[in-house]
């Protein structure tokens, strides 16, 4: 289990095989190519990113201000995609318990800034570590975020 904070609201994430059957029911994708094609567009604002290792996303600090027009012109980033995928993370860490629908969750969030490193580095790394289980390794000190 692991938490994103999007605005002032903190929400506990988990990512396992049944976040997949959530993504994939819900929203009629492989949670695993929009993973990587959110990823690519991420990495057009942030291209520390192309050379970080997976298990190192969570210690990655990325830094708005290094944000330019360019790299935002060539983005294509998907902001509801990011959405999607921490639904599913937290439905799955909720699992048994009553969940809102993606249109009624979303509604409740409030404002939230797409472009917050914190949030972002954190949603990639509690799902990747959910989609590519090799990605940490116990005993390498790096931990369980699911």
């Amino acid at each position: 289990m692991a938490e994103v904070k999007f605005g002032e609201q903190v929400i506990r994430v988990r990512a396992t095989p049944l976040t997949l059957l959530f993504y994939r029911k819900e929203f009629g994708n492989d949670m695993t190519t929009d993973y990587l094609r959110i990823y690519t567009g991420v990495m057009a604002v942030f291209p520390e990113l192309s050379s970080e290792k997976l298990k190192n996303l969570g210690n990655v600090k990325l830094d708005a201000d290094s944000m330019t027009m360019k790299g935002l012109s060539a983005m294509q980033f998907d902001a509801l995609g990011v959405l999607q995928m921490v639904w599913a993370m937290a439905k799955t860490e909720q699992y048994g318990q009553s969940w809102p629908g993606f249109e009624e969750w979303v509604a409740k969030l409030g404002d939230i800034n797409f472009f917050d490193g914190d949030m972002l580095a954190a949603v990639f790394e509690v799902a990747a570590d959910g989609l590519f289980r090799g990605a940490k390794t116990k005993g390498d000190g790096s931990g369980d975020a699911s």
